[in-house]
């Protein structure tokens, strides 16, 4: 069966564009099909329509009626097919003719096909011209990607980080609670087991609460023991968060009910890691901590929590009595249906009365107005990204700056490179090219070096993300989340277009409205550039230098947070310390686990090349360090709503002190006899007895534990005070040192606390070797002495500075590479405009020369306008500067925001720089040969 063909023989008659009246005696399905087909028509190029339209309906019409007397409506829709693929076919073939011929459309004006054509037609022209020029095609997309990357590699973090939603169903509704309590040093405190009962009963506006409290378990079975991270959740944690287990089912309220065996959830890891990802573990149990747990479900592969690091395993948290004391449990909660942050606010503000009057015993009315109690219910994501918001919009505005001298790089290229077509413009213009045919030329180049650059960018922003998440801090919040996504493309692809239109744009603005013989005047005048043909170019130039000085300041505040970290006296000792973490099993004797330590201790300190060891269950600023509360002084007693002290503690071995290099003030140190001792035996920092004791204590008694209301006594046993000692930084490098006390270890072992289940040995080696290389050795001392002790948290002292410290170098690192770039970029702008000059002025210079000017002066009259742009640009960037370090001082210590070494240093360098960048082509115009120079002319 053929289909009407598209005859190229004229119909002599008929009315045009009009086919057969259709009988009505034509079947319905005949009727239908060619009235579609006459619509269809309508899509040919007009002339075509015209000419050959009536006879492709007659002829389809007859097709039609003999395809339905040969099978029915089966082979009318046949029929139809074959015709419509051909009519598409020529409606296609023949558009695409009348464009490459350049006829017009259809309908007698430029249709979306034929501008398209002209648009690819420019494209092509543009490609070809810049084909032709290679070095500085080269040079602006290399420019272009370079900006683009980095501000698309940035915008991955800001965007996967701190912008989308947290990875679980209407996460906007998350909450955390917090409390506050300024007035004993506490301005963050999490949740006791008492408060959040009180929320979970009272709090309405919640749709459901739950508690979290992370920590290590010991795992052990047929292999080696294994130390692993394990989240204790109440059992409302699946329906705050809406997860579930991949496989099993989760924890349940009558999982908590007393004589309920105790059960766990597995994360994905330890059940590929520990178990080989045996699909039976459901039902089978597993000892953490020397206790049978049953294994009840593993959750997905992508699961994750708020906090980066490894998770282990999911148990239930059982409260006996619930407390107000111990405020170790993160809350979260869920808000109900129509509940706002702000309502939720309010109503946990008027609850906070409650709480004397649920722990009457625990915590008198008065004292939570002394502690200056608060409660704050903040979203979950900003709780999540609080300590790195900061930092990410920062570093995001930077690499934005270095984009904005990239474009203005570019875009002096552009200019360069519009002055040198000078004459080809005019001519153009005086042959009849309207602004819009000249600005189509420009923004066709700038449209190919966008594209380019954005590809480019792209490319670079992709190799940028997998460094910075690979290499960069592993501590960072979501990192598991980043990935760039269609956001992100999409940010791409708008920076690509805003650097086709800034492009495009600037030598329009700066050639399109001169008048055809000004251009053909001024390009034909070899002498001497007018002022104004300069300032374009030298605006974008003071821009790039005044943005490079910007982040110079930048870098510089951030090098010297830097250096005044490193140059904080922390109190103890920074090199050549190793410490290994150790955990027991919490079954194991309380009396026994001192003992293990110490013997660990004693081998560690008699390794070669061992100056010496202790043991110690918290290292200054390591992570874990956390233990502390209210204690009392037999010596001041104090009345019932008297707002009690608050001090940190830790327990020590003999030769902690000495290992650490922490002095000892007053008293004696920690001796073997201590370990063992019936009393407490208890030192204190410098710090703690400054502030409880005027720099005394030596003999004093103190207790953590609490006092009985009735008989006063402490509910408890006194510990002496045998030893001051040197302050240290415990747990922020930035913050004042904390109040400190040190127990012997034994001291854990009757009053259970400290907690010895976990603990670390730290030795310090002889200067010119290496503490790493002593770890194999402690491992095997560990697992000689106790195997059931696993191993864990291998680093130098020295590592644990980095990693303190790590925010700060990050963000040194990138405003350092982009101060770098800015630096560069300017000086190749300044150094591309100078010599430029130089080579438009070389007529005019030789002409001076032969006159007898000087090569000194030659040089002089190019330096001084090079020096003229810098100095401007070095005024506007102090004023920027100014303005950046505003934003910079929650993230600088120890330097002013207005520096003096910074904002000397960095002006001096840019102009130092921009001096060179100067004075190359000053050198080369003193060479200028004043016979060659006019011969050439």
């Amino acid at each position: 069966m053929s289909a009407p063909r598209m005859d190229t023989s004229p119909d002599p008659g008929g009315p045009p564009g009009r086919g057969p009246t259709t009988p009505q005696r034509h079947p319905l399905g005949v009727r239908a099909a060619l009235r579609l087909y006459r619509t269809l028509l309508r899509g040919l190029p007009r002339g075509l329509r015209e000419a050959y339209g009536r006879d492709m309906l007659r002829d389809l019409e007859q097709i039609l009626l003999d395809a339905h007397e040969r099978a029915g409506a089966r082979g009318v829709a046949s029929a139809l097919l074959s015709s419509l693929l051909d009519l598409g076919a020529g409606i296609g073939r023949n558009h695409w003719r009348e464009l490459e011929a350049g006829t017009g459309s259809a309908w007698g004006r430029p249709g979306p096909g034929e501008r398209m054509m002209n648009v690819m037609r420019e494209l092509r022209l543009a490609m070809r011209s810049l084909a032709r020029r290679p070095g500085f095609t080269a040079t602006a997309i290399l420019t272009l990607g370079l900006g683009i990357g980095s501000v698309v590699a940035i915008f991955t973090f800001v965007n996967s980080i701190l912008l989308q939603p947290l990875p679980y169903p209407e996460s906007d509704r998350l909450v955390e609670i917090r409390h506050h309590a300024p007035a004993i040093d506490l301005p963050e405190l999490n949740n006791s087991s008492g408060t959040l009962a009180l929320y979970d009963e009272e709090a309405d506006w919640f749709e459901s609460i739950t508690g979290l409290t992370d920590g290590t378990f010991v795992l052990t079975g047929e292999d080696r023991p294994e130390e692993v991270s394990f989240l204790r959740a109440h059992p409302d944690f699946f329906e705050v968060l809406r997860s579930s287990p991949a496989m099993g089912r989760p924890i349940r309220e009558s999982d908590a009910e007393p004589g309920a065996a105790e059960v766990a959830v597995l994360f994905h890891d330890t059940w590929q890691n520990r178990f080989g990802g045996d699909p039976s573990i459901l039902g089978q149990s597993m000892e953490l901590n020397g206790r049978t747990v049953e294994i009840i479900g593993v959750m997905p592969e992508d699961f994750s929590l708020i906090d980066p690091g490894p998770l282990g395993v999911l148990a239930l948290t059982r409260e006996p009595e619930p407390r107000f004391g111990q405020f170790g449990t993160a809350g979260f909660a869920r808000l109900a249906d129509g509940v706002t942050l702000e309502m939720a606010q309010a109503r946990m503000e008027a609850l906070q009365a409650r709480i004397p009057e649920r722990f009457p015993d625990q915590i008198p009315g008065q004292q939570l107005e002394n502690f200056g109690w608060a409660v704050s219910v903040v979203p979950l994501l900003d709780e999540v990204v609080e300590d790195v918001a900061g930092t990410l919009w920062l570093v995001l505005g930077t690499v934005g700056v270095v984009l904005l001298i990239a474009f203005a790089n570019v875009a002096n290229l552009f200019l360069v490179r519009a002055e040198a077509r000078q004459k080809e413009l005019a001519v153009r213009s005086a042959m009849g090219a309207g602004r819009a045919r000249l600005a189509g030329n420009f923004l066709s180049e700038a449209t190919v070096l966008g594209v380019a650059g954005g590809i480019l960018g792209v490319g670079v922003a992709a190799l940028g993300v997998n460094l910075l998440v690979t290499r960069g801090p592993q501590d960072l919040p979501r990192l598991h989340e980043v990935a760039i996504t269609a956001p992100v493309l999409g940010v791409a692809v708008l920076l690509s277009v805003a650097a086709a239109l800034f492009l495009g744009y600037v030598p329009l603005a700066r050639w399109g409205g001169n008048a055809v013989a000004g251009v053909l005047r001024d390009g034909s005048r070899g002498s001497t550039d007018g002022r104004s043909r300069h300032r374009a170019r030298n605006a974008l130039v003071v821009s790039q230098l005044a943005l490079g000085l910007v982040l110079l300041v930048g870098s510089g505040l951030m090098f010297r947070t830097f250096a005044e970290l490193r140059r904080i006296d922390t109190g103890f000792a920074t090199q050549g310390v190793l410490t290994v973490g150790m955990s027991v099993r919490q079954d194991a004797d309380r009396a026994e686990i001192a003992p293990l330590y110490e013997q660990i201790r004693e081998r560690v300190a008699a390794l070669p090349g061992v100056v010496s060891a202790g043991v110690t269950t918290q290292v200054p600023l390591a992570t874990g360090n956390g233990n502390g509360g209210s204690f009392y002084i037999e010596s001041q007693p104090r009345e019932d709503d008297e707002i009690p002290p608050v001090a940190m503690y830790a327990s020590v071995g003999p030769g902690y002190f000495q290992t650490m290099e922490i002095p000892i003030l007053a008293g004696r140190d920690v001796t073997a006899e201590d370990v063992g001792a019936v009393l407490p035996r208890i030192w204190i920092s410098k710090s703690f007895a400054d502030r409880h004791f005027d720099g005394g204590g030596l003999g004093e008694r103190i207790s953590w534990d609490s006092v009985d209301e009735e008989s006063g006594d402490v509910e408890g046993r006194w510990g002496e005070v045998m030893g001051i000692v040197g302050t240290v930084k415990n747990l922020d490098l930035r913050d004042d040192p904390n109040d400190l006390a040190y127990f012997a270890l034994a001291s854990g072992a009757e009053l259970g606390y400290p907690q010895l289940w976990s603990a670390r040995v730290v030795a310090r080696v002889a200067e010119g070797r290496s503490a790493t290389e002593l770890a194999p050795a402690v491992r095997d001392i560990v697992t000689e002495v106790d195997p059931r002790i696993p191993v864990t948290q291998v680093e130098t002292v020295d590592e644990i500075l980095a990693r303190e410290m790590a925010g700060e170098s990050i963000t040194l690192v990138l405003l350092g590479i982009a101060a770098s770039m800015a630096l560069f970029l300017g000086s190749i702008g300044l150094f591309g405009v100078i010599s430029y000059v130089v080579s438009q002025r070389t007529r005019e210079i030789g002409v001076r020369m032969a006159l007898g000017a000087e090569v000194g002066e030659v040089r002089g009259m190019v330096l001084r306008q090079g020096l003229r742009v810098t100095a401007l640009g070095v005024g506007l960037g102090l004023v920027g500067s100014w303005g950046l370090t505003r934003l910079m001082q929650s993230v600088l210590y120890g330097v002013s925001a207005r520096d003096p070494l910074t904002f000397g240093v960095a002006p001096i360098l840019l102009l130092g720089v921009s001096l060179l960048a100067t004075w190359l082509p000053a050198r080369r115009a003193s060479r200028v040969d004043p016979m060659e120079a006019l011969r050439h002319e």
